[in-house]
């Protein structure tokens, strides 16, 4: 199959939320000063790490949908750049 521009967006979407989902969860550990259940609770980094994962990987099921595997997966490593972009720039 064929990907248009919605396609190619969605896969640099899925690419990012990945990245940023994997900072908002290593920054939300910054944040647990003790370990206890209303810390966790309360924690908003922790929310935003699991909504951007999840979002991630609804995108990532939609995609595999209307792409090929060959495409999507190699896509999906990009995550790994913006990763180290992300930890290089903001820890």
């Amino acid at each position: 199959m064929e990907a248009n521009m919605i396609d190619f967006t969605m896969l640099i979407a899925m690419t990012l939320f990945a990245s940023l989902g994997a900072f908002a969860l290593k920054k939300s550990t910054d944040r647990l000063n003790n370990f206890s259940l209303a810390a966790i609770l309360t924690n908003t980094m922790l929310y935003a790490g699991v909504v951007l994962y999840f979002g991630a990987s609804l995108l990532n099921i939609i995609l595999l949908k209307k792409l090929d595997v060959s495409v999507v997966a190699p896509m999906g490593t990009l995550s790994y750049v913006w990763t180290l972009a992300i930890g290089h720039f903001a820890l």
